[in-house]
């Protein structure tokens, strides 16, 4: 299952100097995903035995499964996107070594729009994709925050609706404070239900011009679990969670592609 959250977008590509000429495709360069999201335990990314007793170094387990992970998406983004009609995706080898001439940060931070504009200008790209990882097993606070937050307002418009109609002050409190409660207890106890019976993942994506450093499209993917995928996989397979969030992350990558190409199809002439 796959939500796509629209975040901001931007018609008419041209006046950003994004042009696309057939058969002329936009050359675009992927930027490797960035982690944005803090884990400190490893049975939120995968199957931890319970007989295999205490881990070395957790932390470092933890590290080299969200660097799988990025590799995963940035490949699944490269291929998907390669795959259809708008986009030659310049090699990542090619992507690397401009990051590294340039000393632009890999993994942990994200580049800024003027540092993606001079690194797709030197790479030859129209356009440059930067990605963040927001949620990989677990969901960061942040975008709890944001679900409860928008049960707040929520709560507070049902309060003021019934405060029309009954005319009565502290029942529309009532009803406020009732609605805000349930927001708070779905989200924040669901939160730690959606990482147990689920495997979210959430991919927020950028694309940039490297004509003007604009950001012309942005969107988040949050993919919560990929049923389809999984049934390909023995039923001892399926339970493993690391299996569960590839799966799941290549669901999202998917999504976030299909998006940009759909948008794109508008704004290209």
């Amino acid at each position: 299952m796959v939500f796509l959250f629209f975040l901001s977008g931007c018609a008419g590509w041209a006046k950003h100097g994004v042009v696309m000429t057939p058969p002329r495709r936009l050359k675009v360069a992927v930027i490797p995903v960035v982690e944005a999201v803090r884990i400190k335990r490893l049975k939120y990314v995968m199957t931890v035995s319970t007989s295999a007793g205490p881990l070395t170094d957790e932390r470092a387990a933890v590290t080299e499964e969200l660097r799988k992970a990025r590799q995963t998406i940035t490949a699944s983004l490269e291929s998907d996107l390669a795959a259809g009609y708008f986009y030659e995706v310049i090699p990542g080898t090619a992507v690397l070594a401009a990051m590294a001439s340039m000393n632009v940060c890999v993994s942990t931070c994200v580049p800024d729009s003027r540092q993606l504009r001079d690194l797709g200008r030197a790479l030859g790209a129209d356009v440059v994709l930067s990605s963040r990882l927001s949620g990989y097993g677990k969901v960061k606070d942040s975008w709890i925050m944001l679900l409860i937050a928008s049960g707040v307002v929520e709560g507070v418009v049902q309060g003021y609706i019934a405060a029309k109609l009954v005319h009565n002050t502290w029942v529309a409190i009532a009803v406020a404070t009732e609605e805000i409660a349930q927001e708070v207890v779905t989200w924040w106890g669901g939160s730690y239900l959606l990482g147990k019976v689920f495997s979210p993942v959430i991919l927020e994506g950028e694309l940039v011009s490297t004509s003007d450093g604009k950001v012309i499209w942005s969107k988040t993917s949050f993919s919560t679990l990929d049923k389809k995928g999984l049934k390909k996989y023995p039923e001892a397979e399926q339970a493993k969670k690391e299996l569960r969030l590839k799966l799941t992350a290549e669901a999202a990558a998917k999504a976030l592609v299909a998006n940009l190409n759909k948008k794109t199809a508008k704004n290209i002439p």
